[in-house]
């Protein structure tokens, strides 16, 4: 019986940008909890998309990074190539060709400084947040369902996270 790691949290590391070797979201399997990792230091439990800081507890840092069968290591923006998936959109979504080039600069530019700042601030600004979430969250939806099942697992709808 395969492993079920539920589509809200798949999606949620799916939309972070990473840094470190270690940084990124962790699933662990056999409390359904799942972690954040950033810097390499700080631990920190993910509940309804929110933090819970697990204060720099190197234990619990070393029990996750060294159990990878326990703790799966969770795709992010990375694996996925979300600066694609922002050009994929920007080719019809912009209200004109300005509009679709300023989208498709700002899609370059998560690739270039590994930030989604700039593209946010132009969803925002041009008033697309509305058709892009569920644009993104269905391309994401598909990969991780992909991604899981190449693994071994299965993505779940859950209600609480």
């Amino acid at each position: 019986m395969a492993k079920k790691i539920p589509l809200a949290v798949m999606l949620y590391a799916l939309e972070t940008c990473t840094q470190g070797e270690h940084d990124g979201y962790y699933f662990d399997i056999e409390t359904d909890k799942p972690y954040y990792l950033t810097g390499g230091f700080k631990p920190q439990a993910i509940i309804s998309r929110r933090f819970t800081v697990v204060e720099n507890d190197d234990a619990l840092f070393k029990e996750i990074t060294g159990n990878p069968e326990r703790y799966i290591k969770l795709p992010t923006i990375h694996d996925v190539d979300g600066a694609a998936l922002m050009e994929e959109f920007s080719v019809d979504h912009g209200r004109n060709a300005k509009k679709n080039r300023e989208l498709k600069k700002a899609a370059s530019k998560v690739r270039v400084y590994n930030s989604r700042l700039p593209w946010e601030s132009v969803i925002n600004r041009q008033f697309l947040r509305d058709e892009w979430q569920p644009f993104s969250d269905g391309r994401n939806a598909e990969h991780a369902r992909k991604w899981c099942a190449e693994h071994g697992y299965e993505v779940v709808q859950t209600v609480g996270y």
